[in-house]
């Protein structure tokens, strides 16, 4: 499809060599599809293959050691001479915009894995962070019980607010952290017993690493369970009355299973 944009051999020589070369073919044919024009089209071509001679240069040889880090690099090479800028029109931004396209156009067809997004720094990482480094380090625990940790420990956290500050942490009194124990613990839908014990080993890290002024394990209350609370409670009133008029009480067998039935429903 690069015919369809250049007709000179040399230039389509070029298109094809390097980590870009094998897929230069369909990104002309992507930007056909796209409706652009042979001047716009011939313009994003060349500059991404500008981008593919800056590649090899660097000695990248497959496109699975790409990635858009290498964008402000190529800017820096392919406009050292450049001066032309005005607040209409900056070659810049226009050659970031050009391979912007190109870098979409390799992650829509799966050549690349889209980049991860940043991840958005929280005023309680300094606490965090390193306790779950301990979780993995120290106590060994599994990849989703540490998951489940940051989830657990940083929506409380989170609910301290300003509290949260290095200093102001440790200066928490056990009243101001029972309080927020106490609604974090009402207000959370997961499980209670498995969300105390989170924040148990938390609070023990906190006061043996001296994040906190003590140990505040010993607020979280109790969740009491019962041996056979899971058990089924028995059957509805509704089906047990279907039940017992399914049973024939005019043969001896019937009688009697009847009366067991009976017998059994008030133990229940």
């Amino acid at each position: 499809m690069l015919e369809y944009w250049y007709k000179e051999k040399r230039t389509l020589v070029d298109f094809r060599r390097g980590p870009l070369g094998p897929y230069f073919d369909g990104f002309a044919a992507d930007l056909v599809a796209k409706g652009y024009s042979r001047q716009c089209g011939s313009a994003v071509l060349g500059k991404c293959c500008q981008f593919n001679a800056f590649l090899i240069e660097r000695g990248i040889k497959t496109v699975r050691e790409l990635d858009e880090s290498l964008i402000e690099p190529f800017l820096d090479v392919y406009l050292v001479n450049t001066r032309t800028a005005s607040a209409t029109y900056s070659p810049r931004a226009l050659a970031q915009s050009i391979l912007k396209i190109l870098f979409r156009y390799l992650i829509e067809t799966g050549t690349l894995k889209p980049p991860k997004p940043p991840r958005v720094k929280k005023p309680y990482d300094w606490l965090l962070d390193p306790y779950l480094q301990y979780l993995h380090d120290e106590c060994e625990l599994t990849p989703v019980t540490i998951k489940r940790a940051r989830m657990q420990v940083g929506s409380f956290l989170a609910a301290l607010g300003r509290k949260v500050s290095r200093q102001r942490f440790k200066m928490m009194g056990p009243e101001i952290v029972e309080s927020y124990l106490n609604r974090h613990l009402k207000d959370s839908p997961e499980n209670r017993s498995v969300l105390g014990s989170s924040l148990r080993r938390f609070f023990h890290y906190c006061a043996a690493h001296q994040y906190a002024g003590m140990d505040f394990s010993g607020l979280i209350p109790p969740v009491r369970t019962y041996r056979y609370a899971s058990l089924p409670k028995g059957m509805e009133d509704s089906a047990l009355e279907r039940m017992l008029a399914a049973i024939d009480r005019n043969t001896p067998n019937g009688a009697r299973d009847y009366a067991l039935m009976v017998l059994m429903m008030a133990y229940a």
